[in-house]
């Protein structure tokens, strides 16, 4: 993890890790580095992306959408462990 190596190997001593990335595989790659960190409560989720069409009242979806944008990871540094 860049960052752990960016403070010299130390944990935060607080805080949330949020990661977008956009493959599953580097997901799945994530997830087991974070299962041997001091953070928990990780979730994933995929981001799909479609846009709105906005003239006035007239408010309706695009007619096309973008069928997969990338995934969000998100972790909370667990208390007490730094």
């Amino acid at each position: 993890m860049e960052g752990r190596e960016a403070r010299g190997g130390r944990p935060a001593t607080r805080g949330i890790l949020l990661a977008y990335l956009p493959t599953i595989g580097q997901v799945a790659r994530l997830r087991e580095e974070l299962a041997g960190s001091p953070f928990g409560m990780a979730d994933t989720l995929e981001v799909l992306q479609r846009s709105w069409k906005v003239d006035g009242q007239s408010v309706r979806p695009d007619h096309r959408m973008v069928a997969h944008t990338g995934f969000l990871t998100h972790a909370r540094l667990l208390a007490g462990t730094g």
